[in-house]
C-alpha cells in the first residue's frame, strides 16, 4: 500500500469567483476549491467514480486501484485483478466499499488493524460475464448492491451472497437512483424502473430513442430531471417529455453532459466532458462555473459526490474538491513579483502597494489584472497615505506626491518613514526620515518641501504632535524622544530622552502614537501615556485593564469612527472606543495568514470601520470584522484513528486493532505512532496536539500532520488525548485512547512478591547464617579461650609436673647419693670392725649397721628417678625421638640428662657407669646426631625446640 500525506487545509480560492450572492440560500457564500494532482495521491491520472463513506472518507475509482481520502492523507490500494477500476459505491449499512471493472467485481472492507482488504465476487458470476464484460456503476442500497455494465444488471444480495442477473439483450447506458428508485436507461428502449428482480417501462417516447442519458434527478414538484450526453436537459412530469433550460441546451450540447447531481435541494450541479462543471438553480440561472480557465485542473467530469456543503469531482486529470460557505472573514491574495508589501493605499479607484521594489498599483475591483510599477519609484517604499485627496508616498529615495496621473517628487531627503498632518498648521505635514525631521508646505495648492528641523538628526520611525506643541519622536531602534519647538516651528529647543533609565525600563521597542487625541506609547508589554500636569510618562491602567492582552500591542493604526487596529506578536485586533466603554470588534490570529509577516513592520491599512487590508510579505489579506462568527466548522466533530502501530526499542513494528478499548503495551516494546485522518473538510489552516493524561502537564506543540509518535512510555496507566484545531483557536472533540504499559516480568506484582519473598529468605538466611556465624565465632572464642585456658593449665602442669619431677629427681638423687654415703660408711665400720676387732664391741657394730642399713633405701629409687626424669622431660623425649629414630633409650637418658645441664661426671653414677664411659656415650650420641666437630653436643640439646 503506498500512500502519500498531503496538508488538506492549503484550500485556495478561485481567482475571480471569490463571492456569490445565491438568493437561494440565506446568507452569501463563497467558493473555494481544492485540486489533487496524481502527485498527490500517487496514482495514475484517470478518476472515474467517486463516493463518500459512512465514516466521511471519501472513495476513489482510479485507473490503478482504489484511493481513500482522510482529509489529510491519501492512500492507495492496488487493484487486486491488476485491471483498471471503473466504479465505486459505499454501502453504508454493511460498511463495505465495493468496486467493480474489467470482468471483475467484488468489496472493500476494513480489517482491525484499519486496512482495507478485497474480496472477490467475481467467481460467483463469472460464467455469466460477457467476452468484455466491464462494469461501469454501482449503486449500494440497504439490503442489495447493483453493478451496471452496457450488458446487463448484476444485482448482489449481501445477506445471501447471491446473485441476480438481469439481460435486457440491448445497450445499458446507465443507472441512477433517485430517492429510493433505481432507473435504467437502456439504448433505444427507454428509461425503466427496477422492480425486484425484473425492469418496468417508465419513459418510452421515440424521440428519445437515439439519445445518451447520463443522469435522472429529482426536480421540482416531484418532476424528473434527466440529462441527456448531447440533447441537454429534460423534465418528465409522469405523462409527457419537456425539454427544460433551452437557453444552455447548445452549451450542453457542445460540451456534452456526463455527470448530474443535486446539491442541497436548490442547485443542479452538471458536469461535462470539456468544460468542468456548471452549478445552476431549478428555476434555469447559471451561479457559478469551474473549469480550466477559473482554478479546476481538468475539464473532463468523470464523476461526482455532493455533501452538506462540498462537492467532489473526479476528473480525466486528478481528483478536485470544491467546497460552498459562508463567505469568509478574511482572504489572502498572493501576488508574485512585487516584492514584500508594508504599505497600501485605496486612491482614486486605484489600489496602490508600497514594496520593497517600488509602488505597484491596479484597479481597485480588477483583481484577475496584475499590478503594474509607478514609474520611477522602483526602490524601497515605506509608507503611502491619501492626504488632501493626494498620495503621499515615502521612499528610500525621498518623498512623492501622486494628484491623478502625475506623480511628482517634493523632496530628496532619504528614507521617508512616515508623514501626518500638523494639527497646529492645518496647512504643513511632518515626516521623520531615516536623519532628519521635515515640513511640507501647501502653497497655491500644491505639497512642497518647506524645511528641516534643525537641531534633531536621528533615525525616527513613527511621531505625533500634541496640544503644548511637543513632537513626540520614536526612534528605529531606541527609545523615545520629547521634542520642543520653537514657535515657527523650524527648529527643536528642547530634546528629552526617554529609555532606560525612565519609567520604560528599556530603550528598544519603544513606539509612539496618537489615541483619541492623546498621546500613547507602546513597549510591547503595556501601554503608557503623557501627564502633561506633571509633565511625566505613566502606565495607562485603565487602558491596559480594558484592553487585556491587546496592551501588549506594539503599533497602534487608526481606523474610521473611533476605531484602531491593534497589532500583538499573536494577532490583529480592532477596538470601538466609545464614551465610557471599549469594545472588541473582532480579532485576526496571525495563523490565518501563515505567519507572511515582514517582522517588525505589520501593518494595518483600514478600509472603513470593519473593512481592512493586512500586508504580506507575498501579497496581502482583506480582512472584514462584521464577518467573524462564532466558529463551529470543527468543535463537534472527532478525529479519525487509522493506524496504530506498536514498536519495539530493536525497531520491529506491529499493527494494533483500531477497536481496543485500552492498548496494552508490553515493556521494551512501549512506543506507539498514531496516524489518524480528519475527513471534516475545512478551508482552515489545521494542526494537530496531543496530551498525555498521567504523563503530560499540558498540550503538546502543534503538529502539521495527524501523527504522533510516543516513544518510551514509562509503565502505568495513560489516557492519550487527541484533538485538531484552526487558525481561529476553535478545537475539535478530543479523540481518547487508554494505554497501559505493562511493567517487565521483574517489576510484576508477582515478581515484587517473589522479590519480597527472596527478601525475607535472604534476610533468614543471613540472619541464620549471621547468629550462627557469631554463635561459632563466640564457640571458637570459647573454645579457643578453653583451649588457651587448658594449654595454659597443661603447661602449667607440664611445669609443675617437671618442676615436681626435677625435685623428685634432686631429691632421688639427694637419697641415692645419702645411700651411696651409707654404704661407704658401712664399708668403712666393716673396715674398722675388722682392724679393731674385739676391741669394738659387736653391740655398738651391730647397732650402727642396723641403723645404717635402716636408712638406706630400696632398689626401687633408681626406677623412681628415671621415671620422674622421663615425665619431666617427657615433650623433649618424643620431640628427639621424632627427629632422631634411631636413638636408643639409653641415648635419650644421656640427652635428658644433658638437657638438665649435668656434667659428665655427675651424670656417670646416675648411669652407673664410669666417667670414661660416659664420655664414649657422648661421642656415640653426636655421630648418631650428626654434629659438626665444632658443635657442642650440651650447647644443641639445650637449644632444641620442643
Amino acid at each position: 500500500m503506498r500512500k502519500e500525506s498531503i496538508r488538506f487545509s492549503r484550500i485556495m480560492m478561485i481567482s475571480g469567483m471569490i463571492c456569490f450572492s445565491l438568493p437561494i440560500f440565506s446568507q452569501e457564500y463563497t467558493l473555494h476549491m481544492e485540486n489533487f494532482s496524481k502527485e498527490s495521491y500517487n496514482a495514475e491520472f484517470q478518476n472515474w467514480s467517486i463516493d463518500k463513506g459512512w465514516d466521511n472518507l471519501v472513495y476513489v475509482a482510479n485507473n490503478a486501484g482504489l484511493l481513500e481520502f482522510d482529509g489529510v492523507n491519501w492512500d492507495f490500494y492496488d487493484a487486486p485483478w491488476g485491471n483498471n477500476l471503473r466504479a465505486v459505491g459505499v454501502d453504508s449499512c454493511n460498511r463495505r466499499i465495493y468496486s467493480a471493472g474489467y470482468r471483475e467485481l467484488g468489496y472493500w472492507e476494513r480489517d482491525s488493524l484499519g486496512i482495507l482488504n478485497y474480496q472477490s465476487l467475481s467467481h460467483h458470476v463469472y460464467h455469466e460475464f460477457d467476452q468484455n464484460e466491464e462494469f461501469w456503476k454501482i449503486i449500494a442500497l440497504p439490503d442489495r448492491v447493483i453493478f451496471q455494465s452496457f450488458s446487463g444488471l448484476f444485482i448482489y444480495s449481501p445477506e445471501q451472497d447471491t446473485f441476480t442477473l438481469i439481460r435486457p439483450h440491448q445497450f445499458v447506458n446507465s443507472i441512477t437512483r433517485v430517492n429510493n428508485e433505481i432507473f435504467v436507461h437502456i439504448y433505444r428502449r427507454g428509461i425503466y424502473k427496477l422492480a425486484g428482480d425484473s425492469i418496468q417501462p417508465v419513459i418510452r417516447q421515440p424521440e428519445f430513442d437515439d439519445k445518451l442519458v447520463r443522469f435522472i434527478l429529482p426536480g421540482k414538484s416531484g418532476n424528473l430531471l434527466i440529462g441527456t450526453a448531447s440533447s441537454g436537459i429534460y423534465q418528465w412530469d409522469g405523462r409527457r417529455l419537456a425539454p427544460r433550460f433551452e437557453e444552455l441546451r447548445g452549451y450542453f450540447s457542445e460540451n456534452t453532459i456526463n455527470r448530474g447531481a443535486i446539491f442541497r435541494d436548490s442547485l443542479l450541479l452538471v458536469g461535462t466532458i470539456l468544460d468542468g462543471m456548471t452549478a445552476l438553480t431549478l428555476s434555469g440561472e447559471v451561479r457559478f462555473r469551474v473549469n480550466e480557465e477559473n482554478g479546476l485542473q481538468n475539464n473532463t467530469v468523470l464523476g461526482m459526490k455532493t455533501g452538506d456543503q462540498s462537492i467532489w469531482l473526479s476528473l480525466d486529470r486528478g481528483i478536485s474538491y470544491i467546497n460552498l460557505r459562508y463567505e469568509p472573514a478574511y482572504r489572502t491574495v498572493t501576488i508574485r513579483k512585487t516584492g514584500a508589501v508594508y504599505d497600501a493605499a485605496f486612491y482614486n479607484e486605484q489600489l496602490y502597494l508600497a514594496t520593497n521594489q517600488g509602488l505597484y498599483y491596479r484597479d481597485r475591483e480588477a483583481e484577475n489584472t496584475e499590478f503594474r510599477l509607478v514609474p520611477n519609484t522602483q526602490g524601497q517604499v515605506w509608507d503611502c497615505e491619501v492626504i488632501d485627496d493626494q498620495l503621499f508616498i515615502n521612499h528610500n529615495t525621498g518623498a512623492f506626491v501622486i494628484n491623478g496621473e502625475e506623480v511628482r517628487k517634493i523632496s530628496n531627503i532619504a528614507g521617508g518613514f512616515r508623514v501626518i498632518k500638523n494639527p497646529l498648521q492645518y496647512n504643513t505635514l511632518i515626516q521623520c526620515t531615516y536623519t532628519h525631521l521635515n515640513m511640507f508646505r501647501k502653497e497655491q495648492g500644491e505639497w512642497n518641501f518647506s524645511h528641516s528641523f534643525r537641531n534633531f538628526y536621528d533615525l525616527i520611525r513613527y511621531v505625533e504632535l500634541d496640544h503644548l506643541n511637543n513632537l513626540w519622536a520614536s526612534h528605529m531602534r531606541r527609545g523615545i524622544f520629547k521634542l520642543e519647538l520653537n514657535d515657527r516651528q523650524d527648529s527643536v529647543v528642547s530634546n528629552t530622552y526617554y529609555g532606560r533609565e525612565s519609567v520604560f525600563g528599556k530603550d528598544n521597542d519603544l513606539h509612539v502614537f496618537k489615541l483619541e487625541n492623546r498621546i500613547v506609547f507602546t513597549s510591547g508589554s503595556s501601554i503608557y501615556t503623557y501627564n502633561d500636569l506633571d509633565d511625566t510618562i505613566v502606565r495607562y491602567e485603565e487602558l491596559n485593564r480594558e484592553l487585556e492582552d491587546y496592551a501588549a500591542a506594539h503599533r497602534i493604526i487608526k481606523a474610521p469612527d473611533h476605531h484602531y487596529w491593534f497589532i500583538t506578536k499573536d494577532h490583529f485586533g480592532l477596538f470601538h472606543f466609545q464614551p465610557h466603554s471599549i469594545e472588541k470588534v473582532g480579532e485576526f490570529p496571525h495563523e490565518l495568514f501563515g505567519h507572511h509577516f515582514i517582522e517588525g513592520y505589520e501593518n494595518v491599512v483600514p478600509i472603513d470601520t470593519r473593512r481592512a487590508l493586512i500586508c504580506l510579505e507575498n501579497g496581502y489579506a482583506m480582512v472584514d470584522a462584521s464577518k467573524i462568527r462564532q466558529q463551529t466548522e470543527i468543535r463537534d466533530q472527532e478525529l479519525t484513528l487509522k493506524r496504530v502501530v506498536r514498536r519495539s526499542n530493536t525497531g520491529e513494528e506491529k499493527f494494533l486493532p483500531l477497536d481496543s478499548m485500552i492498548y496494552e503495551l508490553p515493556y521494551g516494546k512501549n512506543n506507539l505512532t498514531l496516524r489518524f485522518g480528519f475527513p471534516h473538510y475545512t478551508s482552515s489552516n489545521l494542526s494537530y496536539r496531543y496530551y498525555i493524561e498521567g504523563l503530560n502537564q499540558w498540550w503538546s506543540a502543534p503538529l502539521d500532520q495527524p501523527v504522533f509518535d510516543l516513544t518510551r512510555i514509562p509503565t502505568g496507566f495513560y489516557v492519550v488525548h487527541i484533538r485538531a484545531e484552526n487558525a481561529w483557536g476553535e478545537t475539535s472533540k478530543p479523540y481518547l485512547m487508554r494505554i497501559r504499559v505493562v511493567p517487565p516480568w521483574y517489576r510484576s506484582t508477582i515478581a515484587f512478591i517473589i522479590y519480597f519473598i527472596l527478601l525475607l529468605s535472604v534476610v533468614l538466611l543471613v540472619r541464620y547464617v549471621s547468629v550462627k556465624r557469631i554463635r561459632t565465632r563466640e564457640r571458637h572464642k570459647r573454645e579457643l579461650k578453653e583451649q588457651e585456658l587448658i594449654k595454659l593449665r597443661n603447661e602449667n602442669l607440664r611445669t609443675e609436673l617437671s618442676f615436681k619431677s626435677r625435685e623428685l629427681a634432686n631429691s632421688t638423687m639427694s637419697i641415692i647419693k645419702k645411700n651411696e654415703f651409707l654404704l661407704d660408711l658401712k664399708e668403712i665400720l666393716k673396715n674398722q670392725k675388722y682392724e679393731l676387732g674385739t676391741r669394738y664391741p659387736d653391740k655398738y657394730y651391730r647397732n650402727i649397721l642396723n641403723k645404717i642399713d635402716k636408712n638406706i633405701s630400696s632398689g626401687d629409687d633408681w626406677k623412681i628417678f628415671e621415671t620422674n626424669i622421663e615425665k619431666a622431660h617427657d615433650r623433649f623425649i618424643q620431640k628427639m625421638l621424632k627427629e632422631y629414630p634411631q636413638l636408643s633409650h639409653s641415648d635419650l637418658r644421656l640427652c635428658t640428662y644433658l638437657r638438665m645441664n649435668l656434667s659428665t661426671k655427675e651424670i656417670a653414677p646416675l648411669l652407673r657407669i664410669s666417667v670414661r664411659g660416659v664420655e664414649n656415650h657422648r661421642y656415640r650420641l653426636r655421630k648418631k646426631l650428626n654434629l659438626d666437630p665444632e658443635e657442642n653436643l650440651t650447647d644443641f640439646i639445650l637449644a632444641f625446640e620442643v
